[in-house]
């Protein structure tokens, strides 16, 4: 009970801000555009992504086999 209600105040003093933020407008909906085309710059970095070539391979029927050393 005590870590439950430990936690419960840590969320709200964590959510404080947040909730007395009065500058933005909270939104109830998607905007009307939302899934509209990306901007040119965005759409020429998407074409060598990492899921456009997944994709591609998938469409393929191949299996993309990728190595990220980070």
């Amino acid at each position: 009970k005590d870590l439950i209600d430990s936690e419960l105040k840590k969320r709200e003093v964590r959510l404080k801000a947040h909730r007395a933020n009065d500058v933005w407008e909270k939104r109830t909906e998607p905007p009307s555009d939302w899934n509209g085309p990306l901007p040119p710059w965005i759409a020429e970095r998407a074409k060598s992504s990492y899921l456009n070539y997944a994709k591609a391979a998938s469409e393929k029927g191949e299996a993309a086999s990728f190595c990220s050393i980070m």
